[in-house]
């Protein structure tokens, strides 16, 4: 049986190759620093596998794992401080000026030089973005947010623009917020989507991978709403009649702030 001392070494080596696998994804974000990050996932998968076949011989001692412990936490400085290289250089530290300025133009050069994949679209199609219709906070046991409540949210961004959704985590994952969107109706999930007919310069749209994201703190833009005739959602008959009833409810509120509103056949 296995000592509380040695439990504790396990789960502490466990928690570093989290952290260190972690490392390597925030690593492979970026464009100098991916190929080296694809060569240490092969190190993690090696290093895997030696204790897999210790473990199957018998020979998973605490040697072995103090030893492999080690390993990783070499490695776990190293990619800490590949990183905090990547941070201070002058492509990231542009990078950050750009986006605080919102010097579209000049992040349109910068980013794709920074993140790995990120290409510059300059002809962007209509984009997506879900409206979110349910809430775990409403009274009377409806999982659907108000229908002038989302029409008044939708109001406030025409007039405030849209905005980032608040990140948490390490500096990797605030420091440069975009805006995501989809460049096909039918890849929205739900039965509301806010739709950006255009984007006209300054704005710079990137492709990352199905995503077109726009990097900006505040993007004000006309957009208009797009309801789907029909949900086969469930919920909408148990909770609020029907969903057109909901629908309807929901129009009613975006014709009364002057939203542009369009209602198309169901997608997805």
């Amino acid at each position: 049986m296995m000592s509380s001392a040695e439990g504790e070494r396990l789960i502490g080596f466990e928690a570093a190759m989290q952290e260190l696998a972690g490392l390597r994804l925030a690593a492979a974000r970026y464009r100098s620093l991916e190929p080296a990050a694809a060569a240490l996932l092969g190190e993690l998968h090696d290093l895997g596998r030696s204790l897999r076949q210790a473990n199957r011989r018998g020979l998973f001692t605490d040697d072995v794992v103090e030893a492999s412990a080690d390993r990783v936490r070499r490695l776990r400085a190293e990619w800490q401080g590949h990183l905090a290289v990547l941070r201070d250089s002058p492509l990231y530290r542009d990078a950050l000026e750009a986006y605080s300025r919102e010097d579209q133009k000049r992040l349109a050069v910068l980013l794709p030089a920074l993140f790995t994949d990120l290409e510059l679209d300059s002809s962007p199609p209509q984009l997506f973005q879900p409206i979110t219709l349910t809430t775990h906070r409403r009274a009377g046991g409806s999982p659907f947010r108000a229908a002038a409540d989302i029409a008044s949210e939708l109001d406030r961004t025409r007039r405030e623009g849209l905005r980032p959704s608040p990140q948490r985590g390490d500096w990797w994952d605030t420091d440069l917020p975009s805006l995501s969107f989809t460049h096909e109706l039918g890849a929205v999930d739900g039965a509301a989507a806010l739709a950006l007919e255009s984007v006209p310069p300054p704005y710079a749209v990137f492709r990352d991978g199905e995503a077109s994201l726009i990097f900006s703190a505040r993007l004000l833009l006309d957009f208009s709403v797009i309801l789907a005739e029909s949900s086969d959602d469930t919920w909408f008959e148990a909770a609020e009649g029907s969903y057109a009833e909901y629908r309807d409810a929901l129009a009613r509120e975006l014709r009364q702030r002057a939203l542009p509103l369009r209602i198309v056949p169901a997608w997805g």
